[in-house]
């Protein structure tokens, strides 16, 4: 995977997020104006509990590893993210290194 490629997947992921913020009601104010404290809380307690942890993949070293083009695997990401997400944990943390 070329340098174009993962800036391409880069801007899917951050495009993503944004489009799960403004579905979420994040995005959407009343009357464009700043949320009450009681609007907030009430949108804050219908937020689930983050449950997570930092992902490396089973098959890299490192953090710098994961991203690598020669050893990017995302079926196993995919895997392991399920098997994540079957025990319950709805977030991950991932380094994004700037070494990279």
């Amino acid at each position: 995977m070329g340098i174009a490629s993962r800036g391409v997947r880069a801007g899917l992921v951050i495009a993503a997020m944004a489009a799960s913020f403004a579905a979420a009601g994040l995005a959407q104010s009343v009357g464009g104006t700043r949320w009450s404290e009681e609007q907030a809380n009430a949108w804050y307690a219908k937020q689930p509990w983050l449950v997570g942890a930092n992902y490396v993949p089973s098959d890299a070293i490192n953090q710098l590893e994961m991203f690598q083009a020669d050893t990017f695997n995302p079926a196993l990401n995919d895997k392991e993210l399920g098997l994540a997400e079957s025990i319950g944990m709805n977030t991950v943390r991932v380094f994004l290194q700037d070494q990279l």
